[in-house]
């Protein structure tokens, strides 16, 4: 999530006006899910107590497919991009547009310029260099846009139905519907007296930045006191600063050098019903302002499909990772790395024993290099496995993930992300995670399908 810092598009793959190139939004495996539209028909999303909303595979979903594509419920960029990337969806400028009364933002076309000075650039305009003088983090300017890009009448004629939010879901699940992203959790009841108070004086600044707008329309002279339809505005920002605080996204670009660049940030109601793993089982790319995730592994159904909230088990320890999430995100990490306190990369590299799968029970059975046995006792089922086909099988994995990361440093990733996922169906079939030689090919796999997807 959004550690590092603390509208619509309709068209695909068109060129404006401005000459700016579109990006495409790929379409979801096995096409839309009937109540998350933004998920695949393979994504099944569950609630219980202990987590909350959280998304399952509904059915068996091989390596690489698309699991969700969503356009963001709101976004900002960050200002040294405001001109070289479209205020509105985050393209990069071709022939950029500015707004015509103030030179801090720029659009791509006409209809992102429409789109933002017909709601939230009418509203911010004139108090931006307020926000950004006052080195504003991302979020909390997320928290004031998701605001601003609806008139007041929207949050009022809503006021009703937010007071009887609950995480359970009730009917489809549209991204765009504010209710939805109310709904997120936000930890309140598990934060401290002086968490609230910051986040009220900073929604209270917020407050009276939106005062200075003509956001309130009609001026009424209270005598200093805040209307009601102003204390209700100040609520949910500081509602909005809690929940971006947890679910908001970090968005990037591919940079020259190939590494991932962070422009700005958004809010995706639906991807953020992904719990966390320290052994995420996707890799998210952005096209714009939209997000599109893949899996990066096989899924069984039923099996998690978790997202990554910071800490993964190949860097951190256990206890760091542990002490990191209940800091940050107030829950204990029950993941399987976390669960079978499995070992760092560093450990991992001087680890040279086999963790072959059983044929009958699938866990693995530890074998050393060194062994000469030809068959092996599993300890949990007690069933014999043979080694000499398994290892057979696995002889050429070595050659192909080199030809692989040949392919890569040539820039054919489609050709290297197809042996590749060959390759980590071929070594999940025989050994058990987590051992060197998967992680580095679901690396290249994430690698590529990164590379591919902010390419478009």
């Amino acid at each position: 999530m959004m550690n590092m810092l603390i509208k619509d598009k309709h068209s695909k793959n068109v060129i404006m006006e401005s000459g700016t190139t579109k990006p495409q939004e790929p379409e979801v495996y096995r096409g839309q899910n009937d109540v998350y539209p933004a998920f695949s028909n393979a994504v099944s999303v569950k609630y219980n107590e202990t987590e909350g909303r959280h998304a399952v595979a509904g059915s068996d979903v091989p390596i690489g497919k698309v699991l969700l594509t969503e356009r963001a419920y709101a976004s900002f960029l960050l200002s040294e991009y405001s001109h070289s990337h479209c205020t509105n969806c985050f393209v990069r400028l071709v022939a950029p547009l500015p707004c015509p009364d103030c030179l801090r933002v720029a659009f791509c076309g006409e209809i992102c310029k429409t789109t933002a000075l017909k709601s939230y650039h009418a509203i911010e305009c004139s108090v931006l260099p307020a926000l950004f003088s006052a080195d504003v983090s991302v979020p909390c300017l997320i928290a004031l846009r998701i605001i601003t890009q609806r008139p007041l009448k929207y949050f009022l004629d809503l006021r009703p139905k937010l007071l009887n939010h609950t995480q359970r879901p009730r009917n489809k699940h549209q991204p765009d519907n504010y209710v939805n992203l109310y709904n997120l959790v936000t930890h309140r009841e598990k934060r401290s007296l002086e968490d609230i108070l910051h986040r009220t004086h900073l929604a209270a600044f917020y407050l009276s930045c939106l005062k200075k707008t003509n956001y309130f329309a009609v001026d009424c002279n209270t005598g200093g006191q805040p209307t009601d339809d102003e204390l209700f505005i100040g609520c949910l920002l500081l509602h909005h600063l809690m929940l971006l605080q947890i679910n908001a996204f970090e968005v990037g670009e591919l940079g020259d050098d190939q590494d991932t660049v962070l422009i700005g940030g958004s809010i995706y109601p639906t991807l953020a019903l992904l719990n966390h793993s320290c052994d995420p089982c996707i890799a998210r790319y952005h096209r714009g302002t939209t997000v599109v995730i893949h899996n990066i592994r096989e899924l069984r159904a039923g099996e998690a499909i978790t997202e990554n909230y910071g800490p993964m088990y190949m860097y951190h320890s256990k206890e760091e990772r542990q002490k990191t999430l209940k800091n940050s995100y107030w829950f204990e990490c029950n993941c399987i790395a976390c669960r079978q306190d499995w070992p760092t990369w560093e450990q991992m590299k001087t680890d040279t024993s086999l963790r072959i799968r059983c044929i009958n029970c699938k866990n693995a059975i530890i074998v050393t290099t060194g062994s000469i046995a030809f068959a092996v006792q599993c300890t949990v089922c007690s069933k014999t496995t043979n080694l000499l086909p398994i290892l057979q099988a696995l002889k050429g994995a070595d050659n192909t993930f080199l030809v692989a990361k040949q392919l890569i440093g040539q820039h054919n990733y489609e050709k290297a992300l197809s042996k590749l996922i060959a390759l980590l169906s071929l070594l999940h079939k025989h050994m058990v995670p987590p051992f060197k030689d998967y992680q580095l090919c679901q690396q290249g796999i994430s690698q590529c399908i990164m590379t591919l997807g902010y390419k478009f």
